[in-house]
């Protein structure tokens, strides 16, 4: 055999070692770390949690709905509400929590894929999760979605664990007593614990049938059953306790923002399966990994369920369990099936899409190795691109920078107008770049009625120097558009600067403007009662002064 002909072979085996294996979780973990210390502005949901963190006392924020709509279990809050008392209620103090738990799930992660993959597929899986953008910027978001990847794993490995010995009483109620504290730092483990335990009584049931020997009475099935009914009641109190502290107001906007997550009126099984099967596509796509040619994907995932079927039936079901519980909530409209909300379902794809993706490289002959690893260079291409073409740090709302260049242009007698998506930033920053509460105007959240909005504009007439500063001001909603429109009718805009996001799928660019609107020929050509609204689409009725964007007065429910 020629030199030539060994490469592809040289190929795969750099592709299997061990080193490259741990480079990868090295790089992961530096790619975390790197996203922590870009220290990043907190954007408007981060803040909206933050300042519940900040603003109340722990007594008061397990016992009463958030404010601002927010939703966030009870443990969580405890460790960032500590953090802000220890070191300050900065974004480095309350992203600790998720940046540790990020790199933990990092970890867990690879134990995890260890377990139940080898070589090629190994080393893929740990690759995609390690430069996932979306678990990179989660590992540096003061929310508790890192924390909820990294419950779920350890969770996942706990129970890989218990079925890899024998199920005794100690080792049953151990495993019972870790998912009953984990439901009270995590609620999607609510999922993952039904998944888990259903597979788990699932295994243990037809252990028992395929026995050789009749086995005692419940045995093997005692202890798992045990396990199983103590995250049962633990997970029922955490409900109940969620849903008495939410308050109707917030399932009500919950239900509101989240409705495109839930499965819609259908009426054949048929239009069931095809929303599942564009639910399932979307999350490899936009909603959350953000690849291309999604279906391909989906494809590769279900062949390598299949694959770990074959292969081992429990290594299957655990992964695919939680996933199905997950959307059968989403089904039943108790759960979002989307974005964030299920990021804690990342691994449970991951590992079954490495295990595919081996499967095509291995089904092509030995001699036809280059072609396989073709085939593996095309699913790992559109990560690969994912990844750098848009790298970190990540940056939502640069809200910060637009405020320090702000205070360094602001002249004496220049009014400041502040768009009601900006309030939170300038509640929380706006003492650390000068500016108090009464150097602004405030403005109020008008949904779906714009010209609201220009009346408030009508009272800065006259004004030589108006400043106007946007933040969350989202394409969907129309406000900022009508806005300009008519400052461009009625005065002169002298200066335009923009913060882009440095995220790929964030729409959520901050601006600052400054207008004279001292010309009082161009003041008589519109008012904010005659001027022509530009057109625009329907409203979008998930942001409607409520949630994170509802303005401090009508923050909380009840």
């Amino acid at each position: 055999m020629s030199e030539k002909s060994h490469i592809p072979n040289r190929v795969a085996d750099l592709l299997r070692s061990r080193a490259l294996l741990a480079a990868l979780v090295a790089a992961g973990a530096l790619l975390r770390l790197w996203q922590y210390l870009g220290n990043a502005a907190f954007w408007l949901d981060e803040l909206a949690l933050v300042r519940n963190v900040v603003d109340h006392p722990l007594s008061r924020l397990l016992t009463r709905p958030l404010d601002y709509r927010q939703v966030a279990p009870p443990g969580f809050l405890a460790i960032e509400r500590g953090l802000a008392l220890l070191f300050g209620a900065g974004e480095r103090s309350l992203r600790l929590f998720p940046l540790l738990s990020s790199l933990v799930a990092l970890y867990l992660f690879w134990r995890l894929a260890e377990r139940l993959l080898s070589g090629l597929a190994l080393t893929f899986a740990v690759a995609l999760f390690a430069f996932s953008p979306e678990l990179i910027f989660y590992g540096a978001d003061a929310k508790q979605y890192a924390s909820d990847s990294a419950i779920a794993l350890l969770l996942t490995l706990l129970a890989f664990g218990y079925r890899a010995g024998p199920p005794t009483w100690r080792r049953g109620l151990l495993l019972g007593a870790a998912g009953a504290v984990a439901v009270w730092f995590s609620q999607p483990a609510v999922f993952m614990l039904a998944g888990l335990g259903g597979a788990l009584l699932l295994l243990a049931a037809a252990e028992r049938r395929e026995a050789t020997e009749p086995p005692a009475p419940l045995a093997p099935l005692a202890p798992t059953i045990t396990a199983v009914a103590l995250w049962g009641l633990s997970s029922a109190a955490s409900i109940l306790v969620a849903t008495r502290v939410m308050g109707p107001l917030t399932r009500a906007y919950v239900r509101s923002f989240w409705q495109p997550a839930f499965l819609p009126p259908l009426t054949h099984l048929s239009e069931v399966a095809e929303w599942i099967a564009n639910t399932l596509s979307a999350e490899f796509g936009r909603e959350g990994l953000s690849y291309r040619a999604t279906p391909l994907y989906v494809a590769a995932t279900v062949l390598g369920l299949a694959v770990l079927w074959r292969r081992r039936r429990d290594a299957a079901l655990l992964l695919a369990a939680p996933i199905a519980v997950t959307l059968a909530a989403a089904v039943a409209r108790q759960y979002p099936f989307k974005g964030r909300l299920i990021a804690f379902l990342i691994p449970c794809f991951l590992i079954p899409l490495a295990a595919g993706v081996e499967q095509i490289y291995r089904a092509w002959p030995p001699r036809q190795r280059a072609a396989g690893l073709l085939s593996l260079a095309l699913f790992a291409a559109f990560p690969l691109a994912t990844f750098v073409g848009n790298p970190p740090v990540y940056r939502l709302e640069e809200t910060p920078r637009m405020l320090a260049y702000v205070k360094t242009q602001l002249q004496a007698g220049d009014a400041v107008y502040v768009y009601y998506g900006a309030e939170h930033a300038l509640r929380f920053y706006g003492q650390r770049y000068g500016f108090a509460q009464n150097d602004y105007v405030l403005g109020g959240c008008h949904f779906a009625d714009p010209r609201s909005l220009l009346r408030e504009l009508d009272r800065f007439r006259g004004q030589k120097r108006l400043w106007l500063l946007f933040a969350h001001a989202l394409p969907r909603v129309p406000d900022r558009t009508a806005m300009l429109a008519y400052l461009d009718q009625i005065g002169d805009r002298q200066t335009s600067v923009v913060f882009p996001a440095t995220k790929d799928n964030a729409d959520t660019t901050v601006y600052a403007y400054l207008y004279d609107l001292s010309d009082s020929r161009q003041l008589a050509s519109a008012s904010a009662a005659s001027y022509p609204l530009p057109p625009s689409g329907p409203p979008d009725h998930r942001v409607a002064c409520q949630g994170p964007e509802a303005p401090s007065a009508i923050a909380a429910g009840p």
